[in-house]
């Protein structure tokens, strides 16, 4: 469970409270870029595996504020090297 994953980085894993959305702010925003492509009760057998792709495609690669305009797989390439060193960036789903 998520006590070994804690155990193993070193670090405190925190839960959000039902209903408090408020302290799931990363998690609210995510949920509503994605609802721009697919909409409350979409059928996801009905979607292709590259539909999904070009959605996280366009979703990890926007510009962020955050980032001053920047795009997140610019930083992780700056942090760990180029795309292909960096596997980490392979096993990243959904950065937001």
């Amino acid at each position: 469970g998520h006590e070994v994953i804690a155990q193993g980085l070193g670090a405190d894993i925190y839960f959000a409270h039902p209903c408090a959305s408020w302290e799931r702010g990363i998690n609210e925003n995510t949920n509503g870029l994605i609802r721009q492509y697919f909409h409350e009760g979409t059928d996801f057998n009905e979607v292709s595996d590259e539909h999904i792709k070009q959605v996280m495609e366009r979703l990890n690669n926007r510009p962020r504020k955050t980032r001053k305009g920047g795009r997140v797989d610019h930083r992780m390439n700056y942090l760990w090297g180029s795309k292909q060193n960096c596997s980490l960036r392979n096993r990243i789903a959904l950065i937001t």
